[in-house]
């Protein structure tokens, strides 16, 4: 399904859907208060007043694409052109039953059981 998305310069996706950058009121110090060191009385009030802000800046180094997203089997949504990446990722045996695999079956017998969960998730073409 194509949606708006905001991808990171490394292509990750930062956030799905329009950018909500909230803008709400703020309060701004005009004035500091000043009291007097000898008497404590207050010589100078407090000056405040509310101006609006955005609470939730889109970061300068994100750009904003329409791209196809998916959506994994745990709800996390990713790129489409990007599910290979998790579902191999899910599917690859811990790093110690490879160097098993390694020593038993050799680089031939590691290499194929790796290819088959690659044939499984295959890199789109484009990538």
């Amino acid at each position: 399904m194509t949606e708006i998305v905001w991808v990171a310069e490394d292509g990750d996706i930062a956030h799905i859907g329009e950018w909500d950058e909230q803008i709400e009121p703020i309060e701004v110090v005009d004035q500091a208060e000043v009291v007097d060191q000898t008497t404590g009385e207050i010589t100078q009030p407090l000056l405040v007043h509310q101006e609006l802000a955005v609470t939730n800046p889109r970061p300068d180094d994100l750009t904003r694409q329409e791209q196809d997203v998916t959506t994994l089997e745990d709800g996390t949504r990713v790129l489409a052109s990007k599910a290979y990446r998790y579902h191999r990722r899910a599917a690859y045996p811990p790093v110690a039953h490879q160097l098993d695999a390694l020593y038993h079956g050799g680089y031939d017998g590691w290499k194929k059981w790796i290819d088959e969960i690659k044939e499984q998730y295959p890199k789109p073409e484009d990538h």
